[in-house]
């Protein structure tokens, strides 16, 4: 078995750490929660090695990733649970801390089938005395329970070119529309602005660097490991591919029974078995838009031709951008 991976630049996969909502209105209990985490077990236990942990809210990807942020918060249980300890929260009953006769509860909102690490990071957390618990909602209910603000743990992730652009998922323009899980911080929001308007590249350079620090400093995205796309084949095959352009090759219906969500046809049909060897696939609704492409029509993917013969229902996931 053969396993193909590609690593894809953005916002690493990991969670915002909601500071408009206790207890993350405190940096101490937000920077435990940094040291609570040990991303080598994350990526060992979930992702058998196959990912990168990674310490900045950019990717590796980036020349301007800050490879010095690695140091800034070692995994360390003692050390968060001092820091829970100075806050005010000391060990109560059945493992959990409580201050003035509150529980160190948490939520962690994950989006059902892409954030597989919330369950050995819940563990990391109870270790240190949060009562820990997991929220999961799929597609746009999990965009709507973000932007409710009610979480203290969002679990997020994007895919993006430009690292600049990065910062506007911590911008509070987007607490409405969930892509910002808690984070309503000045400095950012113009960050964010004097990014957009920077035409020095060198300037923008040191900009980048600065932002990472800041994000990192007042621990308020927690980020795990770089996102990954993977395609496990038959050794014996060749001639597949990965890049920025994704293309997922399957035999239909070996996923059956495995979706974590429904994929539904909008036009057109689904592939079937006969279609093995043929040059033909099934566009997400944003790669269709992309191409202007309809059923009947055909698309250049990886150098080479390709019939669409569907088209799939916007799921608001990334298979609107897969082919």
């Amino acid at each position: 078995l053969q396993i193909v991976g590609a690593k894809f630049p953005g916002l690493p996969q990991g969670n915002f750490l909601n500071m408009q909502r206790a207890p993350f209105d405190d940096i101490n209990v937000r920077r435990a929660v940094f040291h609570a985490t040990d991303r080598d077990t994350i990526v060992s236990l979930v992702y058998f090695d196959e990912v990168e942990a990674t310490y900045s809210p950019i990717t590796q990807n980036f020349p301007q990733y800050d490879a010095d942020l690695a140091n800034m918060y070692p995994y360390d249980p003692d050390g968060a649970r001092a820091l829970l300890e100075e806050a005010g929260w000391v060990m109560g009953d059945a493992g959990v801390r409580e201050k003035d006769g509150e529980r160190l509860t948490v939520e962690i909102l994950e989006n059902r089938g892409w954030n597989e690490w919330v369950t050995v990071l819940q563990d990391q957390l109870r270790d240190v005395g949060f009562d820990a618990q997991i929220h999961t909602e799929e597609g746009g209910g999990y965009f709507a329970s973000s932007a409710s603000g009610e979480n203290e743990l969002v679990s997020m992730g994007s895919i993006d070119a430009n690292p600049a652009q990065i910062a506007s998922y911590l911008h509070s323009d987007q607490l409405s529309v969930g892509t910002n899980g808690g984070i309503n911080d000045p400095v950012i929001d113009q960050m964010f602005l004097d990014m957009q308007e920077e035409l020095d590249q060198e300037v923008l350079d040191q900009m980048l660097v600065d932002f990472q620090n800041y994000v990192m400093d007042q621990a308020l995205y927690l980020p795990i490991f770089q996102f990954n796309f993977f395609t496990a084949m038959d050794g014996d095959l060749s001639g597949g591919g990965m890049g920025m352009d994704y293309i997922n090759g399957q035999v239909a219906g070996a996923d059956q029974g495995l979706e974590s969500y429904q994929l539904n046809i909008a036009t057109g049909r689904d592939l079937t078995a006969q279609d093995e060897g043929m040059y033909v696939t099934v566009l997400g609704s944003d790669l269709a838009r992309q191409f202007d492409a309809a059923v009947g029509e055909t698309v250049t993917l990886r150098d080479r031709e390709f019939e669409v013969v569907g088209i799939l229902e916007p799921t608001l996931t990334m298979p609107d951008s897969s082919a």
